[in-house]
């Protein structure tokens, strides 16, 4: 068996301390040593690396439609919010209409494309029109690149896989060439701005919430039911509890009511009533599959995907031009949650659930990120907990007296078939350098 360290890693730094300490993904906190401490050497302090996840700010760029004053304010106050810099604002004048020409595209991107910083991995598009490109969805088309291969010449046709699907990589454009996208849409700068701090407060809370999984009346749009069965059934209930409700045969409701803590609603409806009823978690994520949920228009015939944000929650998928009820085309429910609970942001999580993103958009805030794992530090107990594991193997924490090794397992876990929350504790917690590896046969 051979060992080696995540890709990418965060460095956490914690005293060798008898005083209690916490810390998570992205925060470093030192300690001096207490008076009567016995373990390590005075003012020492010890480093704990644990896997990255998941995007963050320094890797998203803002495109705003400078044909659209909304647009400026929202990308404004994500910035602000988020704490990215103003020079990863990029305004395009991309007008107001729902569809945005092809070759004015074309122009646009190569231009976007040329003036991104190389580490810049995702896009955020604080505005609603266009939200077509021709036949792609915009998000998609931003995200993908426009190529005609990516949506349906013809009604009912199958579209070009994304590479990006399912993916393990936290960093999709290096990788795959892929820059998830997301759009920030709102009718005005207040409902973006409850967007932004629903995204906000749901960081690094390792929420309970529940799922819910629809099998509704409507069969053509519930072509996603094994998946959600499929998804209720394979988390541990004290992770996260999941709820997989068939009412194919109508005896019950097609609808979720006066529910509240929910972090995950998929359905299959034209419209899904009584979303208002309902309390959504920060970070949580919902989706109709329907023709026309991502038409992000008053003329829509169908429900549009904003209504969830609308709703409460954080996130939501849906095409803008005719699909068929491809699964393909839509969020695959056991890929959506798994990622997320394992420490993926929004963006990705969805972008990672769609294997045919073409003619589809992705709304919310695309940076929510619930889940990340937490430590602890308390007279030389270091204790690790993590949603981040993968089933498929098994993970340890290795300690060395510097980053240049030894290393050797100090502690380790097995995961199983079911996806769970996994608690790692090294009871004497001396050694200088600590760290969170997947162990390799």
């Amino acid at each position: 068996m051979w060992r080696h360290p995540l890709f990418l890693a965060t460095l956490l730094s914690f005293a060798c301390t008898g005083d209690p300490g916490a810390g998570d993904l992205d925060e470093v906190g030192e300690r001096p040593m207490g008076e009567g401490d016995t373990g390590g050497v005075s003012g020492a302090t010890s480093s704990l690396i644990l896997p990255t996840l998941g995007l963050d700010a320094s890797q998203l760029a803002i495109v705003v439609n400078s044909d659209d004053p909304l647009s400026a304010d929202i990308a404004a106050a994500y910035a602000e919010a988020r704490g990215i810099h103003a020079d990863r604002i990029h305004a395009y004048a991309l007008g107001t209409e729902a569809l945005l020409d092809e070759d004015d595209f074309h122009g646009v991107f190569a231009s976007l494309d040329a003036a991104l910083d190389p580490e810049v991995q995702a896009l955020l598009l604080t505005f609603t029109t266009p939200y077509r490109v021709s036949c792609m969805g915009a998000s998609a088309a931003f995200g993908l690149g426009f190529d005609e291969a990516f949506c349906s010449e013809t009604t009912c046709a199958t579209t070009q896989p994304s590479d990006y699907f399912d993916s393990e990589s936290v960093l999709p454009f290096d990788d795959h060439g892929v820059r998830p996208t997301m759009m920030l849409s709102a009718d005005t700068l207040p409902e973006a701005e409850e967007i932004i701090a629903r995204g906000l407060a749901a960081d690094d809370t390792n929420p309970p919430g529940d799922g819910w999984f629809i099998r509704t009346t409507d069969s053509a749009r519930s072509v996603r039911y094994s998946d959600f069965a499929r998804t209720a059934q394979s988390f541990e209930p004290d992770s996260l509890t999941l709820t997989y409700v068939d009412n194919a045969d109508g005896s019950g409701s097609n609808l979720l009511t006066d529910t509240d803590d929910i972090m995950f609603y998929l359905t299959g409806l034209t419209a899904v009533d009584d979303i208002d009823t309902n309390s959504f978690r920060p970070g949580a994520l919902a989706d109709h599959l329907t023709s026309y949920g991502g038409v992000l228009s008053d003329s829509n015939s169908q429900m549009p995907i904003t209504a969830w944000l609308e709703g409460g929650a954080t996130a939501s998928y849906g095409t803008a031009v005719e699909p068929c009820n491809f699964t393909q085309k839509f969020p695959e429910a056991e890929v959506l949650v798994s990622r997320y609970f394992r420490g993926a942001t929004a963006v990705e999580a969805y972008w990672k659930s769609v294997h045919w993103p073409g003619e589809g958009n992705f709304v919310g805030d695309p940076l929510a990120r619930p889940w990340s794992p937490s430590w602890s530090w308390d007279d030389g107990v270091l204790t690790v907990s993590t949603t981040h594991m993968d089933t498929r193997s098994d993970w340890a924490i290795e300690g060395a007296d510097s980053a240049d090794g030894p290393w050797e397992v100090v502690d380790s876990q097995s995961l199983g078939a079911d996806w769970a929350r996994v608690d790692f504790e090294v009871l004497d917690a001396w050694q200088g350098q600590y760290r969170l590896v997947e162990l390799t046969d």
